[in-house]
């Protein structure tokens, strides 16, 4: 069973094996606990267990600049590169899918459609029209739907 040096029970014992004469390692093998830490704790007990461990890499862009991402995001389409423009900061397209993602809006490369005008729609309906106007035999004649003559 490993006994952890965060316990007052633990700390006193140590102290006092080690007021005693005995050697981190031997103290180590009666406690079950690593050399390194416990040399860590006699070298210096005040401090240890009290450090802030460092959670990662520090974030490039801070919350506030998170929310302006989202809110220049989200419902609308609008490509990378338009949203890197309208940052007033410098950042990465790469960074702001990243964060995106991150954020919890999953961002889709836009597909780049034709915009189709009213004359676009027309054009068809008209032929279609056309040929229904001039009857069955000229439909025959344009499409050859009796097969090869």
């Amino acid at each position: 069973m490993k006994v952890y040096i965060n316990s007052l029970i633990c700390q006193k014992e140590i102290d006092k094996l080690n007021y005693d004469g005995k050697t981190c390692s031997e103290i180590a093998n009666k406690m079950n606990q690593s050399r390194y830490v416990l040399s860590k704790y006699v070298r210096n007990p005040s401090t240890h267990g009290t450090k802030i461990k460092n959670s990662g890499q520090i974030s490039k862009i801070n919350t506030k600049r998170k929310k302006q991402l989202k809110k220049l995001a989200s419902n609308k389409k609008i490509s990378l590169w338009q949203l890197e423009n309208k940052v007033d900061y410098k950042i990465s397209r790469m960074f702001i899918c990243k964060t995106l993602r991150i954020i919890g809006i999953v961002y889709q490369k836009l597909n780049s459609n034709p915009i189709l005008s009213e004359s676009h729609i027309q054009r068809p309906v008209l032929f279609v029209e056309d040929i229904l106007r001039k009857g069955e035999n000229s439909y025959e004649k344009r499409f050859n739907l009796g097969g090869p003559d």
